[in-house]
């Protein structure tokens, strides 16, 4: 008898390992090794890599790989909706990650009125224990997130897929650093979500990177928590007031394609550690899933 409880014991606790991550894949900026990899969860969500784009493979080639790479796990005949979501601090770490495919999967993918049908998580090294070496890992990854901008714009003339970004914390600052520094010339995502941007507001107010940002995204939606713990500890150490928790207002006033979206309010934003941050809300609170949602619905032009 003790037995069989024991057996149906490891049964169930197996069974609540292994979780679908259908449709939910990964792309890794491997700053270490200066190259982008491409790969899957298996069903117990650890990461396999399938596919390696050295940062200098003739690029024409990188393009055909990736896009030999996308017909296998999405049917190029039929249009489809793609998130690109990139992390904050520490969201490469395994638990994370793996809090966060389930979240992606069952919010997302299998939500029938969900307008998503894939998910790309980009993984960038943030395992560093301080906060200054995670943000220097930041600046080191942007080169090859801009590659593999490159590498999007590339295999996407004929409208096949639809994509949009997610950004979260410091992940902001990586898209930041290209949009101060890069020239884009034409729309690759349909909607830019900045969820609790750790971004001095003061760079929203930059010519180049707000041209950068209108031409780049259709429409841009900025998430901020005025009561959000982690940005208030980042302004007291960076001696910046964060995007995330001082919006500009203004700014959308003066751009259309911006919009700010207030989640100081949350009555559902109870689950730990948000509970405590009010930092997590764009995974934790169901308001703001259905908020985000709704923006992904929508159509831009």
């Amino acid at each position: 008898m003790k037995k069989s409880i024991s057996a149906l014991f490891f049964c169930c606790t197996f069974m609540s390992l292994v979780v679908t991550a259908e449709n939910v894949f990964f792309i890794r900026l491997n700053i270490d090794e200066n190259c982008i990899e491409l790969g899957e969860f298996n069903n117990v969500l650890q990461k396999e890599v399938k596919e390696i784009l050295p940062a200098n493979e003739e690029f024409d080639l990188s393009v055909k790989r990736f896009e030999k790479y996308l017909e296998n796990k999405i049917s190029p005949d039929e249009p489809a909706s793609i998130l690109f979501f990139l992390h904050a601090m520490w969201g490469s770490n395994n638990w994370f990650v793996k809090s966060q495919v389930i979240d992606f999967s069952e919010s997302y993918i299998h939500d029938p009125e969900n307008p998503i049908d894939y998910v790309f998580y980009i993984l960038w090294d943030t395992k560093a224990i301080t906060y200054e070496a995670n943000k220097n890992n930041s600046l080191q990854s942007s080169a090859l997130l801009n590659r593999l901008f490159s590498i999007l714009y590339a295999i996407n003339p004929d409208d096949n897929y639809n994509y949009n970004l997610m950004c979260h914390c410091m992940g902001n600052k990586i898209f930041f650093d290209l949009l101060e520094s890069e020239h884009y010339e034409k729309r690759l995502f349909d909607h830019v979500i900045l969820a609790a941007p750790d971004i001095n507001k003061d760079k929203l107010t930059g010519e180049q990177l707000l041209k950068n940002l209108e031409v780049i995204s259709g429409k841009c939606h900025i998430l901020y928590n005025k009561n959000d713990g982690l940005l208030m500890l980042s302004s007291i150490r960076n001696f910046y007031k964060p995007l995330g928790l001082h919006p500009d207002i203004s700014i959308a006033e003066k751009h259309s394609n911006i919009e700010f979206i207030n989640c100081s309010f949350l009555t559902d934003n109870n689950r730990f550690p948000s509970s405590v941050t009010g930092h997590l809300y764009y995974s934790t609170s169901i308001a703001t899933k259905r908020k985000i949602k709704s923006i992904l619905s929508s159509q831009v032009y």
